[in-house]
């Protein structure tokens, strides 16, 4: 079992309290005294600005000792993008050293820790004598040096295989912060971390583990990760996030609950893709034509589930049974849901009552019945309008410019029934019809069975 074998790789690290399966770090947080690390107030940047130009003169004795420990907390991943870089890391690590000064050692490391996301070949001058010393950064953080393999690379690996053998969240928040992971939790080390949570993940996706296993993994991965739902590396990591969240299911779904807590992060971290592809820029098609066929199939539900409660069951039951078939076949490339005033008030509703922080979408249909309610589908190069009640079906073609356009706020009722190129009638064997069209103009076979 997956995690079975990470109990037994944890048994191996030297931890002073990994005696059971569920580490005991509420004792680590006691050896270090039960401080929270915290970082000294960010100076400004004319402070930074002074520090840096005396570091390059060696006039370090001009400045205050406790602005250059905070500017090397605080800047120090701009201080590995100078052009003077290692000329400046050299003259903070000597003048520590002139200085015995274990808090602008221990400044150093942290500013280090914090830069530890970057490819720079400066962050070696601060990494290598800790790690042969490690007794310059002070008690608490030179034990975690030893204990946590801190210096040790791959970067963040030993906390990652930590975390994910913890059995509770309280549990896990307290290693966060006895290890000192906690000040990095969105940059530098805390982003190494993610990183390897992130592997863990995707390995969990690809193999063939229980649902409870892979939620349990996804839950310790998203903890981590986000902050209310939101990707706290969102503007860095969009590209290899999807690619973890998405890639497994390119031909298979998710269990639901997965699917749902994989739609919710990549929802409130970068939006939705069919409003906007702003902060999708770079993932893979295939992974976003993903998202968007969930984004369809949630819609169509939820239309059915709101429209069940206003509209006559013999209007919907074949309907939803025939529409089913091509969303599940994956035909439907898009869903858009258009609610009158009835339907608008409930969706507010379930929004409301919703413990999720993802809300429901939809646009608002203007100038017809409040009951009335329009689900818009993009099947190839078909809009296709399929309204709740007696409605026709009404199709668009691709090169008809007066097509309603999904996805938009607000729609008037004339403009989803309006300039259609074709429409049919629910009477008789309707889906008969309905079904010849689609083929005809996008080449998708007909179901194999109809409703009944």
């Amino acid at each position: 079992m997956f995690k079975d074998s990470l109990t037994k790789f944890i048994n191996t690290i030297a931890h002073p309290v990994a005696q059971t399966r569920t580490l005991k770090v509420e004792a680590l947080a006691e050896s270090f005294d039960n401080v929270v690390d915290q970082r000294p107030a960010k100076p400004s940047r004319t402070i930074f600005e002074e520090v840096i130009n005396s570091a390059i003169a060696g006039s370090l004795d001009n400045v205050p000792r406790r602005d250059i420990a905070r500017v090397c907390s605080w800047y120090f991943p701009e201080i590995v993008d100078l052009d003077l870089a290692e000329n400046i890391i050299k003259e903070l690590m000597s003048y520590a050293k002139e200085r015995g000064s274990t808090s602008l050692y221990k400044s150093l490391l942290i500013g280090a820790l914090a830069t530890l996301d970057s490819k720079s070949t400066a962050l070696a001058l601060v990494l290598n004598p800790f790690e042969r010393a490690p007794s310059l950064a002070g008690r608490r953080w030179s034990e975690r040096i030893r204990t946590y393999n801190l210096l040790s690379k791959p970067f963040g690996q030993r906390h990652a295989d930590i975390l994910l053998s913890i059995d509770s969240q309280s549990a896990r928040e307290d290693f966060i912060t006895s290890s000192g992971l906690k000040i990095f939790r969105s940059e530098g080390l805390g982003a190494r971390v993610f990183e390897r949570l992130s592997k863990a993940l995707y390995d969990v996706f690809v193999a063939n583990v229980s649902e409870a296993e892979m939620a349990e993994v996804f839950t310790i991965w998203k903890e981590f990760s986000c902050d209310r739902d939101v990707l706290r590396f969102a503007s860095r990591y969009a590209v290899p996030t999807s690619a973890v969240l998405l890639r497994p299911w390119r031909e298979v779904d998710p269990p639901k609950v997965v699917k749902e807590e994989i739609l919710t992060v990549l929802l409130e971290s970068f939006g939705d893709p069919r409003q906007s592809m702003a902060r999708w820029a770079g993932v893979a098609e295939q992974d976003v034509m993903i998202v968007r066929r969930w984004l369809a199939a949630d819609s169509f539900d939820i239309f059915i589930r709101v429209i069940s409660e206003i509209a006559k069951d013999s209007h919907w039951r074949q309907r939803r049974a025939f529409w089913s078939w091509y969303l599940d076949e994956g035909r439907v490339h898009d869903v858009w849901v258009v609610c009158g005033s009835l339907s608008s008030h409930r969706m507010q509703q379930i929004n409301r009552q919703s413990q999720n922080t993802r809300r429901l979408q939809y646009g608002e249909l203007k100038g017809a019945s409040n009951d009335q309610s329009v689900l818009l589908m993009r099947i190839k190069n078909l809009t296709v309008a399929e309204w709740s009640h007696n409605g026709s079906v009404r199709f668009w073609l691709a090169n008809n410019h007066l097509k309603p356009e999904l996805f938009q706020p607000e729609y008037q009722g004339t403009n989803v029934r309006a300039h259609s190129d074709s429409d049919v009638r629910h009477v008789g064997e309707w889906y008969e019809n309905v079904s010849h069209y689609i083929e005809q103009h996008t080449g998708i076979a007909r179901p194999r069975f109809y409703p009944q």
